[in-house]
């Protein structure tokens, strides 16, 4: 009778551990409920975010845009300035060369107009000379 009592005693015990993975179970399915509420809350929260990072991308792009934009019209001011620049250069170029000539003319003028005073002075003395009758 021993081994029927046992045995009598086995499903008993299954049943009390049935009823404890069924309160166990229960349990787990309301925190895997919990968790779908809020993985499907965390999904709205992402999706606004992801439009929210879509719209920042947006604006970034635009700005960049824009900036690139704006550089190329200063790149292409740079580069009238720099044309401008070099225009300047050149004229002031001429201006050095007609300066160089001019210099240049007046140094041969002084030469000739030195020796003209020389030769008028020694004309001034030579009649001075005569007139005084030194010669």
């Amino acid at each position: 009778m021993a081994v029927a009592v046992k045995e009598m005693e086995k499903p008993v015990q299954d049943q009390e551990r049935i009823a404890r993975l069924e309160v166990n179970v229960e349990h787990i399915q309301a925190d895997v409920i919990e968790l779908k509420a809020d993985v499907h809350r965390l999904d709205g929260k992402i999706d606004v975010l992801d439009a929210k990072v879509d719209a920042v991308n947006v604006a970034v792009n635009d700005l960049k845009a824009q900036t690139d934009t704006r550089f190329a019209q200063l790149e292409t001011r740079f580069a009238r300035i720099d044309g401008r620049f070099d225009q300047v250069e050149a004229r002031f170029a001429q201006l050095a060369a007609q300066l160089d000539a001019r210099f240049a003319k007046i140094d041969t003028s002084r030469a000739f107009d030195r020796v003209w005073w020389l030769l008028s002075l020694a004309s001034a003395l030579g009649v001075m000379a005569r007139g005084f009758k030194w010669i």
